[in-house]
């Protein structure tokens, strides 16, 4: 998987949202609120590819968290970004 171009993470008072930038000629249909555990994951795997495992360690090592629970958190903010169509599988 990797981050569509043409995303930013912006930071506005306490909230990170994705945003599109003006040149990448998507036209995103809502506003992309991020939590800051989402927005600390999408920073660490953005332009980059990466797999629900990668998100999992990334996770595992911020939260001390198990295999288990990290590996389905992963999987669930996956499906949210894909949803919100601001990933690809490549």
């Amino acid at each position: 998987m990797r981050t569509k171009k043409g995303l930013e993470l912006r930071q506005i008072n306490s909230k990170s949202y994705i945003l599109e930038s003006v040149e990448s000629g998507l036209s995103l249909q809502k506003m992309i609120t991020f939590n800051t555990t989402a927005a600390f994951l999408w920073k660490s795997i953005k332009d980059s590819n990466f797999e629900q495992e990668d998100l999992a360690s990334l996770l595992q090592e911020k939260y001390s968290i198990s295999t288990d629970m990290a590996m389905e958190d992963s999987k669930f903010i996956i499906q949210e970004w894909i949803r919100a169509n601001i990933i690809e599988l490549v």
